[in-house]
């Protein structure tokens, strides 16, 4: 139902809203008992997953800002990030980091409400010019307390909140789903894959170098990448395109440099590999699955062909250690396509969060901005 938000007023968050209203003095008992939140502990945005035990005597000076339970956590450092929360309850005093700014709704608004336009992304676009700092961009509480809004009556407050706390629990539901379905993989692909650590008398084990090629095309650099043409992959996935193909079929590449060393990729048919990414080339379809082969890697890594500290790198003398305990072909195609058909259902789960997701960040804007009016 749409309508003009004439009975909306304009106001700053800091005129109906608290910022940072209390904290703990220098004086405070050294023997006093708290959890401790600090930014970290919002990995996900809008998710304060807990606390660390602390008293005052021995935690970290940053601890410092006193917050009830349904406060809004912001982060004020690098606020991009979204590391932005609702305080979860809790039988034990908690105290937030001054990396935090602490947001308490006055009595005539609905702290849910607020929360609902701090996530919304209106309100990161209003920090983003106000950031100041190279290394470690961030913003004040006066910052905070400048975001202007529209601001309906209390009722209607409540109920805008409730709708989107409705379309934020199904993405919740979402992100559940695609958890559960990535743990089945993952069990599953230990079960129907012999764990080639372990001693399995009469088995059939081979070495990669056995059943593939590996081989490292030519890298490219990022002046040589086009805006369109063939997608090219390298340590990162895919890091633009190209003018030309290395594999004209789907291939598996293990990344082999950095901080993703290891990681084990299925790349689609016509993309350059560069590299920074080992292709398992030459497949011999008469012994493996090549299915299976991606599988099988994913399952059990191929950590121990790793070597350096500071510059992890895998060559191909290192993955000779690699071994596969190679059941039947049947056997094979069997796993194979049962693990692809839990991979089929999470791709297809993500795609169905990404449009939900979409829906819901069109919805916030729509109500929060009165454009679209819920029902009284």
């Amino acid at each position: 139902m749409s309508g003009e938000a004439q009975d909306w007023e304009a106001v700053r968050l800091g005129d109906i809203a608290a910022i940072n209203p209390e904290s703990l003095g220098q004086r405070t008992d050294p023997n006093f008992a708290f959890g401790y939140i600090d930014i970290s502990q919002i990995a996900t945005p809008g998710v304060c997953a807990g606390w660390t035990p602390f008293t005052f005597g021995t935690a970290p000076s940053r601890a410092r800002r006193t917050v009830r339970e349904n406060d809004i956590l912001v982060s004020t450092v690098r606020p991009y990030l979204r590391a932005f929360a609702m305080v979860p309850s809790s039988d034990s005093p908690l105290v937030a980091s001054t990396g935090f700014a602490v947001i308490r709704a006055h009595r005539d608004v609905d702290q849910n409400f607020l929360f609902q336009h701090i996530m919304a992304a209106e309100f990161v676009e209003h920090l983003k010019p106000r950031m100041s700092g190279s290394n470690y961009p961030a913003v004040s509480a006066g910052d905070i307390s400048d975001y202007e809004f529209l601001c309906p009556p209390l009722n209607e407050q409540r109920q805008i909140a409730e709708v989107l706390d409705s379309v934020n629990g199904s993405l919740a539901a979402a992100d559940a789903a695609i958890e559960c379905l990535g743990d089945l993989l993952t069990s599953l692909r230990c079960s129907l894959m012999s764990d080639p650590s372990s001693p399995s008398e009469g088995a059939n084990r081979v070495s990669i170098h056995d059943v593939c090629r590996p081989r490292q095309h030519p890298t490219i650099s990022s002046q040589q990448l086009t805006d369109s043409g063939f997608p090219a992959y390298g340590a990162n996935g895919q890091i633009g395109f190209y003018t030309t193909y290395t594999h004209a079929d789907p291939v598996i590449a293990i990344t082999c440099r950095g901080a993703t060393c290891g990681t084990i990729n299925w790349i689609p048919a016509r993309s350059y590999v560069t590299g920074n990414a080992m292709a398992l080339d030459d497949v011999r379809h008469d012994r493996i699955n090549e299915r299976f082969l991606f599988h099988y890697l994913s399952a059990w890594g191929v950590t121990k062909s790793i070597t350096g500290s500071a510059q992890p790198q895998i060559t191909r003398q290192s993955l000779n250690g690699i071994e596969i305990v190679l059941p039947s072909m049947e056997e094979q195609h069997i796993a194979a396509t049962a693990l692809d058909d839990i991979l089929i259902q999470i791709e297809n789960a993500r795609a169905a969060r990404m449009t939900l997701d979409t829906i819901r960040s069109q919805v916030t804007a729509d109500l929060l901005s009165g454009r679209v009016r819920v029902p009284a």
